[in-house]
């Protein structure tokens, strides 16, 4: 009996998370993406790197690109 209330309690909380949270982050990521043509074969490029590169570099590279994008859609 305890068992089933748990089950669902957490498959309500999981609905209301999916229907409240991820739905409206993915409309919203999709629209995004749309306003900044991104393309599904962008999304699809894969940037191989060497593992032992220096990774602050890398993040500092991908931030710029995200802010620049971000300000294009901004405008």
């Amino acid at each position: 009996m305890s068992n089933e209330i748990a089950v669902r309690i957490i498959q309500h909380f999981h609905n209301a998370f999916k229907k409240h949270v991820w739905i409206p982050r993915c409309t919203e990521l999709n629209t995004c993406e749309a306003n900044l043509g991104i393309s599904k074969k962008d999304k699809m490029i894969t940037v191989r790197r060497h593992p032992f590169s220096d990774i602050t570099q890398q993040n500092s590279q991908h931030v710029s690109v995200a802010h620049e994008k971000k300000e294009s859609y901004e405008k």
